[in-house]
Order: C-alpha cells, then structure tokens, then sequence
C-alpha cells in the first residue's frame, strides 16, 4: 500500500508511526487493541497481511468516532491455521471487514529509522484477531490497556471544527476550506439574486437508513452540456433535510442500483455552528415541489430541467469548473446559460 508522506507529520504518522512508538516506550507491559479494515488481496511474502486506517480501540467509541493513528499496518502471521481463519472470515460480508487485532507495539530499525509495527499477543489469546468487538472475550479484555485516546474523538455531531485544529482532520488547510467550510459554494452566496441554483452529486442509498437527512459527495454545479463527471467538485460532501427512505424508494422503482446521482434545486446558505461559519445547502420547495430530481445516467440530463424551471433558476458561469479535455454532450442554446436568459426569447427554429 502506498503511504503519501507529503508533510513531515504525515511522515511520522503513517510511516515511523510516532504515536504507536510512544505506547511502546511507556513501562506498561500489557498489549493493547487496535482496529482497522483487512485487505485480504494485500500480502507481503505470503507471510505478512494488512490492515489500513489503524485506530485505537474503546469500548465506549464506534470506529467511525474515532480518527486514524496510522495509515496501516503489516502484520505477522505466525501459523497457517491462522491465515486460513483470517482467509475464511474476510470472505463473508465486506470486501474490506472490520478487524480487531490484540497485541503489542514494537519498535524496529528501517536503515537508520526507528519505527514501530504491532506483534500479535499469543500469549493472552490462541488467535488474537476479531473481525467484531463483541468476538473479543472479557478475560482477553481484562489484561489489555486502553490509553487515553481523546485526541483521537472527532468532533461531537453538531459541533463545529475549529479552524486550528483544521490539519488534525483534514491534509491541508485548503481541503478543510473547500470540504469543511464549503467556500467554493459560499461564493454563490448573494450572487444569485434571490434565485435557486442546481447542484449535482452522488448518494450511497445503503448509508442513508436510520438517517433523517440526505448525504451527498462529490458536489458538482449542474451543467446541461457538461458531463457530471467532467465538473470539477464544489465540495467532498453535503447534508440536505429530507427523507432518504423515500429516495431510496424512488430509486427501487426507478431501477437504480445502491449510488445514483441526484440533482438538487436549492440555495446556498450560511450556517454558524459553534463560532465557526459553513456553508449549507436549502431545498427550493417554494419553486418546485420535488427539489430532489433523480437521474438516469443512460439518458443524461436533458429533458430533467423544465424550461419553467430553467427559467426561475440562476445559472453561475460553469467554465472554471470544467476539467480538461471535456466534450460537451450537447450544445444547447446559448440563452439557458446566460444571467438573464429569462428576459431573452429563445432563437426562432430555422
């Protein structure tokens, strides 16, 4: 797995691992748990498997609560039986499990850097490795540390990055700015005359249930003679209210499978949580009734957009946002893309 070290601490973190060997250098003796995803394809000399977004284990915090102590991990296997457990395991449900490994962080020479790898402990459990918390047994339990992980708990729901703690989670300050903060999208804040906008972006229905609002990636501004995947991003992510098991219904009946994009009508709004300003996103229902338009990548977007609603929404100029070598799917009148094409008539057919 190819580890990017472009900053220094991004160096120490995923490549020497410095919080794994400052746990190695403190005077406790007892192994402790670490958790991440197995790649069962990934193999170093039919002797070593890998595990990817390595995270301290607490029993009072889910995975997804908690931020990454190091990139990844080889790890060694010290009989076959083992191997085929692993082997056997990982192929039922995700191609990418959850796993749950028992053991000890031990530091090691690379040339003249000192790093750190994990060894499994043998000695508290005949096969230290879980692919579910609940696997693991109390007496197993009751020997391990578990050191003070609250440098590692994101952000409570609801609660607010602060702007220094920016790098924490995100690579750089300009991902937070554009993932976080959403300041690409901002910018259309006040330029729009009042006027909705469309976006485009695409939704994973199978992590929408349970929720009471709509998560999108890879946000895109909606073009009729653009691909979606010729736009650049607006921004990584974006949560609108509405009701995922109606969309994910929709899509049932729609014949889409488990991702589809959407288009969504709405304005751009500021929201201030916790001292700190981003940018959100509210549904046009006072300029169309179902804001929310599911399309069919076969049959691209034209005819999803109603000239009545061409008409009511404000179109920003799109060529900022278009990759490289992108072909038009259609060329359109110029009046739809125009700031005041509603005050246009269209050109007379020929």
């Amino acid at each position: 797995m190819r580890v990017h070290v472009r900053t220094m601490e991004s160096y120490r973190r995923n490549y020497v691992r410095e919080d794994l060997l400052t746990l190695a250098m403190d005077d406790d003796p007892r192994p402790m748990v670490l958790s991440g995803r197995y790649i069962p394809y990934a193999r170093r000399n039919g002797k070593r498997f890998l595990i990817y977004t390595v995270k301290p284990f607490a029993k009072e915090y889910p995975d997804k609560k908690l931020l990454p102590m190091a990139d990844h991990l080889w790890i060694r296997e010290s009989a076959d039986a083992m191997r085929q457990m692993v082997e056997r395991r990982a192929k039922v449900g995700e191609s990418t499990p959850h796993i749950y490994l028992v053991g000890y962080p031990e530091p090691y020479k690379s040339g003249n850097i000192e790093r750190c790898g994990f060894r499994l402990a043998f000695d508290v459990a005949e096969t230290p490795v879980y692919f579910s918390p609940e696997e693991i047994p109390q007496d197993v339990i009751a020997q391990c540390r578990f050191p003070d992980i609250s440098k590692y708990v994101r952000v409570a729901e609801g609660e607010a990055i602060p702007p220094e703690d920016a790098t924490k989670y995100f690579s750089s300050i300009e991902k937070y700015q554009k993932n976080y903060l959403r300041t690409e999208l901002m910018q259309f804040v006040g330029e729009t005359e009042g006027m909705p906008i469309v976006l485009a972006g695409r939704v994973l229905f199978g992590k929408q249930e349970g929720s009471s609002s709509i998560k999108v990636s890879g946000v895109r501004l909606f073009s009729q003679c653009i691909r979606y995947r010729d736009m650049e991003p607006l921004t990584s992510n974006l949560e609108i209210e509405g009701d995922p098991q109606a969309l994910i219904e929709a899509a049932e009946q729609g014949g889409w499978g488990h991702h589809a994009i959407i288009l969504m009508v709405g304005f751009p709004e500021p929201v201030t949580v916790s001292g700190v300003t981003r940018c959100g996103f509210r549904l046009a229902y006072d300029v169309i009734t179902e804001p929310i338009i599911l399309v069919d990548l076969q049959k691209q977007w034209v005819g999803k957009i109603t000239k009545k609603l061409r008409q009511a929404c404000f179109w920003p100029d799109v060529k900022e946002y278009v990759k490289k070598r992108a072909r038009p799917i259609r060329f359109l009148e110029q009046y739809v893309t125009r700031r005041h094409h509603r005050r246009r008539k269209p050109p007379a057919e020929s």
